[in-house]
């Protein structure tokens, strides 16, 4: 295939915006190189704080890839067939994702070339080679679920193969990332004495899990209120609400084993003091907030279902950062604060899996315009619309 052909196929025209985020991504290589070269002295991490702001990102950015196992959980094993329009987009946005997860563990950890050795000389018995055993399994279901929906276009027969291999895989993306999260918080629950009475419960693994996956719904609703703006269509504000909805009976779940669980060992007083403010706040901002929202006409709107996903996905944010730091200051004796470049090699990294999310988009059939005033257009004029718009 000639150069002129392959530029007439896969396109990625650079606007201003697009050079911005290039441009933060580029600062962001060279503090990740600055780090790489000189040590975690350039860093406020230290043997209090091992873990970080790239840790919340991490815990944070598992949660929100969740959104695959969620939405291929709802279209495919429960035969919720009108949410299928949202798996595809899902699966991009789980697997990008967890490239920023595994990029930021190779700044912190460093030897990334060592990658291999738990993998050859197992710590069967540690929660830490659980996670990285759910987490490499997960990686590659994702990418294979990827590489199915890109050999559309450019390669059939693979594509043909892979779909046959579909039915595997989506029972495995739906059980994995339960081990996943459990494994997360079966971590901070084994700090005995570290972690925060509020926070240190037998609970934590299925709050983890429960969270990640009402959380998945709420990272489909919010993305698709953003390509609706950006390709210029009404959203379908009724089926976001019953999506919505899904979530919401996951927060009053959540919501319940948590205050159930506060109850029995006698920690509900401390929510309207010291570091029980946080708790309280991280349960107003991921079930109570969304919750009302949900159940009322505001709901419906676009501008609540705004609110009910931007302050669910920060109550997520949140209840991770409680996890790590709120929940470990009075016994790690004092706080942290990230330095510069923890701050901007995270800012970097999550501009570089936002231009690969719109490189993929633009070329490959991720989500095609259905409604409203570019209905029915080829997957060319599609990508014309989406670089208008970007």
């Amino acid at each position: 295939m000639s150069n002129n052909a392959l530029s007439n196929r896969y396109k990625f025209r650079m606007t201003t915006s697009r050079f911005v985020l290039l441009c933060i991504f580029l600062l962001a290589a060279f503090a990740g190189a600055y780090r790489y070269n000189t040590g975690l002295g350039v860093t406020n991490l230290n043997d209090a704080y091992p873990w970080g702001l790239w840790i919340l990102v991490d815990l944070a950015a598992t949660a929100f890839a969740c959104v695959g196992f969620s939405m291929t959980l709802l279209s495919r094993i429960f035969y919720k067939k009108e949410y299928g329009i949202f798996t595809r987009k899902a699966v991009l946005i789980a697997f990008l994702s967890y490239g920023l997860v595994m990029m930021v563990l190779i700044i912190e950890v460093g030897r990334w070339e060592n990658f291999w050795r738990p993998l050859v000389s197992p710590g069967i018995d540690s929660p830490m080679f659980g996670v990285l055993t759910c987490m490499l399994c997960y990686v590659g279901l994702l990418f294979v679920e990827i590489v199915e929906i890109v050999s559309e276009k450019i390669a059939p027969n693979v594509h043909c193969f892979l779909q046959k291999l579909l039915p595997i895989i989506v029972i495995l993306v739906c059980s994995i990332p339960l081990s996943y999260q459990a494994y997360l918080g079966s971590l901070y629950f084994a700090m005995d004495g570290k972690l925060d009475l509020l926070w240190a419960s037998r609970v934590l693994p299925i709050l983890f899990v429960l969270s990640a996956f009402m959380v998945g719904p709420v990272v489909s609703i919010l993305e698709d209120l953003w390509s609706a703006k950006r390709y210029k269509r009404e959203v379908n504000l009724a089926l976001l609400h019953r999506l919505s909805r899904v979530s919401a009976y996951g927060m009053i779940v959540f919501f319940t084993i948590r205050i159930i669980d506060l109850a029995v060992r006698g920690q509900i007083a401390r929510l309207f003091s010291g570091v029980g403010l946080m708790m309280l706040l991280e349960l107003l901002l991921i079930s109570v907030i969304p919750v009302i929202v949900s159940f009322t006409s505001f709901g419906k709107t676009k501008l609540g279902l705004q609110v009910f996903g931007f302050s669910a996905l920060f109550g997520l944010i949140l209840s991770r950062g409680n996890v790590i730091f709120t929940g470990m200051y009075e016994s790690l004796g004092g706080g942290y604060f990230p330095s510069w470049v923890e701050i901007i090699t995270t800012i970097g990294l999550v501009t570089l899996m936002t231009l690969v999310y719109i490189l993929l988009t633009e070329n490959f059939l991720f989500f095609h315009v259905t409604e409203g005033k570019h209905a029915n257009l080829s997957a060319k004029e599609d990508s014309d619309i989406f670089e208008e718009a970007i």
